[in-house]
């Protein structure tokens, strides 16, 4: 069972409770809703991994979710808009269709650093011999160079400025 209690002072304390029963015949209830309107929630949900899309990614629109996708091999969605509805698993060629007429609609969640790194990783990579430094920073900036993220751009320079400073 499941008790939501809401406390308005205009209303006084509201409370509705739920059973499993009734918690499955709403669902199947809006599943029916959804299909009826000719949406499915399958197809906007599939695929998604809850579990990745969360605050360690990095969401990338447009153009660019195209890039990184291509780079990455990543999936790539579409927002609904109202037209259509939200898709998932869009091929690049049917990204770049939609892209053509409003790239803001096309997006990638994408994983902001590449694996192993941080956004401290430069001030890590400082510690050691002079030529250590310089592979370990040069290792960052090839791995952060093609990933596409803002945080990888980021990174990438911050160890590029740290190269130039210790070539001075």
């Amino acid at each position: 069972m499941i008790t939501i209690r809401n406390i308005n002072p205009n209303l006084g304390e509201v409370g509705v409770e739920f059973t499993q029963e009734t918690i499955q015949a709403a669902m199947d209830e809006m599943s029916q809703a959804v299909r009826d309107c000719g949406y499915e929630c399958v197809e906007v949900c599939e695929g998604v991994d809850f579990e990745t899309v969360s605050a360690e990614t990095e969401t990338i629109t447009g153009h660019e979710a195209i890039r990184y996708a291509e780079a990455q091999g990543s999936t790539l969605s579409k927002y609904a808009d109202p037209i259509q509805p939200a898709h998932t698993h869009l091929t690049i060629d049917e990204a770049q269709e939609i892209a053509q007429i409003d790239p803001s609609l096309i997006w990638v969640a994408a994983v902001p650093l590449p694996g192993g790194m941080i956004p401290n990783s430069v001030h890590y990579a400082l510690d050691g011999p002079r030529e250590q430094v310089l592979s370990r920073l040069r290792q960052i900036v090839r791995g952060c160079e093609a990933w596409g993220t803002l945080a990888a751009d980021d990174l990438a320079e911050e160890a590029q400025d740290a190269i130039s400073d210790l070539d001075s």
